[in-house]
């Protein structure tokens, strides 16, 4: 049963219902308005304020030509009364600060003059959401009839635009031919000769259009605009840009044509359905470029806050969300500046061993998963400060100390665990981690004694970047070895968490760009490969992209290949355990490859289901993830032969990380049969045997890889003989599930 509105949450509601009206071009930013018509504000005339933010969408978005609105008693409370039937509609307002008693050193209340208690205000740590449910006056009997604004006959629209965009402060270059844009590098609105615009009022819309998006220059409202076309930071910009020109043209009675903006529709919805509170930080934010634009006088305001938020940001948050207001001139102790966290994440702290128990008694928890303490919401940060990371170099002491122990020591610090000492021959060493499992190698380091000893060291799991690393010549005594521990462990921990946070961006943002592709008939690295598109689309700069979703279908990153083969990622973005699937006959195996064009050679040439896994290193991390999820799945790993690579360097990375996969969850291994001939000549995966053999060709080649050619004979020679005995007609075998003896 369909969950009933009242059970769907309040936001829920609001955007789906917003999602309707944009896909149908009925938002109320998507609405033509005509040059001469002036937008009235939803408000409230119990109380003659304006409603706000999403609230004045909210209410706009319903149609009524009345824009008052209020609440049932507030409309008994002017002698009127809502109509029997009439339905309601529900908006919410935030309450973030309240007031206590002010108490003095002995916690006794604070007299006024008036012999009343005074009261401080303060920040509450979880603001309080309320709710009403408002009528439009048009549902309501009793009220005067609404009379259409008017305007005062000597206030003229276009002379106020001009002033608008005087005051703006931003240059205008009329260099365009048919383009009209804001570029943040240079600080300038570029646009067309005003005389090639249908009108002077299609002109300034436009003009205070691209002001709105220059509002977000860093010495104004300092919004992030660093993402190009496509991105979900793009389709923000756009979004509060396009309300707030809205607001600002109708206002004026500018007028508003949303065709000029059409194309960012998709992109809209897709940042949508990602993000449910999108909407009503672009309402607000668009509020406050309207206020920005038409009230330069609040520009200092304005301005203060955002310099509040870029402070804010660049010192370290005390551990509770916020706190009560100070009743006394002392203030919080200023908390290291490592400590910066996005809302809702932990804060990490670096406990020694010996010192656990006094952490724990001061409030500090314990996450077994990633070995570290943290700080919990809520805890006084002064008891737990002296946890609280520092450098990420330890204080060292002039003691003489081998560069190879030293570098060993960082090595170890950062989580890496090398038997015996570090080889430090100036090249790249695969080791474990210290929680890894198994024979993963999710450890890495290189370093030299030439010169100046150096080296870099590499944590896969939550490094960006190598950690550079430059001998000191110094000693760690054991207090201070112990200290460094509990600062990597709470470093580890901290980029962990980051790393979270960067991936999740990264997945909202693939999703917007494969919302943006265009579908995929033909592609020159597709024709080169002979193989066909399966689900793939096209990005604007003509790449192919694969998209890269987990075994429950999320996406989390995008392949781009282009023209001439070459590959990358969305940086930064997941890649473990990510694939691409191809859809293929039920009942027969599920064959795992590496490359797209191997899997889509394989699928096409067998009928199979195939999944791509992108790289040799993720086979395993694919199995398991598909076995995981389906423990019955019968799955064959396609590998590649790079026999090229293991007569170089002794190591065959296709073949090693198929038969890992496989030692891991059973799979078969399926290894193309080239010649030595075909080998030399650099031939490796199955879409190179497709290539040269014909497809026709894998079918029975994979039977024969597998092992499963004398197999299959005997079964056919038991079917055969007990058919004789029996006088009936040989079975025939069919499905390719049967074919390949699966």
């Amino acid at each position: 049963m369909a969950d009933t509105p009242e059970k769907i949450p309040f936001r829920d509601r609001v955007v789906a219902e917003m999602i309707r009206h944009i896909e149908a071009g009925t938002a109320p930013w998507q609405k033509p308005w005509q040059p001469g018509q002036f937008r009235e504000q939803p408000m409230n005339p119990t109380t003659g304020k304006d409603y706000r933010g999403m609230n004045a969408v909210w209410l706009e978005a319903h149609g009524y030509a009345d824009p008052r609105w209020m609440t049932y008693k507030q409309a008994q409370s002017i002698g009127a009364q809502v109509r029997k039937g009439e339905r309601g509609w529900q908006i919410e307002y935030w309450q973030r600060s309240d007031t206590k008693p002010l108490l003095d050193a002995s916690g006794k209340p604070v007299l006024g003059e008036d012999g009343k208690p005074k009261t401080t205000s303060y920040e509450l740590e979880r603001p309080r959401v309320f709710r009403a449910t408002v009528f439009n006056g048009s549902q309501i009997e009793g009220l005067e009839p609404h009379r259409p604004k008017t305007m005062d006959p000597a206030f003229q629209p276009l002379a106020e635009a001009e002033k608008l965009l005087a005051a703006g402060g931003v240059e205008i270059r009329h260099d365009q031919h048919d383009r009209a844009f804001y570029r943040p590098s240079t600080d300038r609105i570029h646009l067309p000769q005003r005389d090639t615009f249908r009108g002077a009022e299609e002109y300034y819309a436009t003009a205070l259009h691209e002001l709105a998006h220059a509002t977000g220059h860093p010495s104004r409202l300092a919004r992030d605009m660093s993402a190009g076309f496509g991105s979900e930071n793009y389709a923000r910009e756009e979004l509060r840009a396009e309300m707030a020109a809205f607001m600002v043209n109708t206002s004026l009675g500018l007028g508003h044509n949303p065709e000029r903006h059409a194309a960012y529709v998709g992109s809209w919805l897709q940042a949508l359905k990602d993000d449910r509170n999108l909407l009503f930080q672009a309402a607000r934010d668009a509020e406050t470029i309207q206020t920005w634009i038409t009230q330069p006088e609040l520009r200092p305001e304005l301005r203060q806050a955002v310099e509040a938020r870029i402070s804010m940001d660049q010192q370290q948050p005390v551990l509770s969300a916020a706190m009560p207001a100070q009743t006394g001139p002392e203030k919080e102790p200023a908390l290291s500046p490592s400590l910066q966290t996005e809302p809702g994440q932990r804060i990490w702290l670096a406990v020694p061993f010996k010192e656990k128990d006094a952490a724990k008694a001061a409030g500090a928890r314990w996450d077994a998963k990633a070995k570290a303490w943290y700080a919990p919401p809520g805890i006084n940060p002064e008891g737990l400060a002296q946890w609280l990371p520092k450098a990420d170099q330890p204080r060292l002491k002039p003691e003489g100390l081998d560069p190879v122990a030293e570098f060993a020591a960082a090595a170890a610090a950062h989580g890496l665990k090398i038997d015996g000492l570090p080889q430090m021959d100036g090249k790249w060493h695969r080791v474990p981690l210290h929680d890894d499992k198994g024979k993963d190698l999710n450890g890495a380091y290189k370093a030299h004694l030439n010169g100046r000893p150096s080296g870099l060291i590499r944590n896969y799991r939550t490094m960006g970047e190598p950690e550079k690393w430059i001998a000191t010549g110094h000693r760690l005594d054991p207090a201070e070895l112990e200290q460094l521990k509990a600062e990597s462990r709470a470093r580890e921990a901290r980029q962990k968490q980051e790393l979270t946070t960067r991936q999740a961006a990264k997945a909202r943002l693939a999703a917007d760009i494969l919302a943006q592709g265009q579908p995929l008939d033909g592609h020159p690295y597709l024709d080169r490969k002979q193989v066909q598109a399966h689900g793939l689309k096209r990005h604007e700069d003509g790449s192919v992209m694969v998209p890269c979703r987990d075994a429950n279908g999320e996406v989390w990153n995008i392949q781009f290949i282009k023209d001439d083969g070459e590959k990358r990622f969305l940086k930064e973005g997941r890649m473990d355990g990510l694939m691409h699937r191809i859809e293929g006959t039920r009942g027969g195996p599920t064959v795992i490859a590496e490359g797209y064009a191997t899997a889509a050679s394989i699928h096409e040439a067998t009928g199979l289901p195939v999944v791509v896994a992108y790289n040799s290193g993720n086979l395993p991390k694919v199995a398991e993830a598909l076995q995981k999820q389906d423990p019955g799945i019968r799955l064959v790993i396609a590998a590649d032969d790079d026999a090229g690579t293991a007569l170089k360097h002794g190591r065959n990375p296709g073949l090693e990380a198929a038969q890992k996969a496989a030692a891991l969850t059973g799979a078969k291994v399926a290894v193309p049969p080239f010649t030595q001939t075909e080998r030399q000549q650099g031939l490796t995966d199955w879409n190179d045997f497709a290539a040269v053999r014909g497809k026709g060709a894998v079918t029975p080649a994979l039977r024969q890889a597998l092992g499963l050619e004398a197999q299959q004979d005997k079964a056919l020679k038991q079917d055969q003989s007990r058919t004789q005995q029996q006088g009936l007609q040989p079975a025939r075998r069919s499905g390719i599930g049967l074919s390949l003896g699966l």
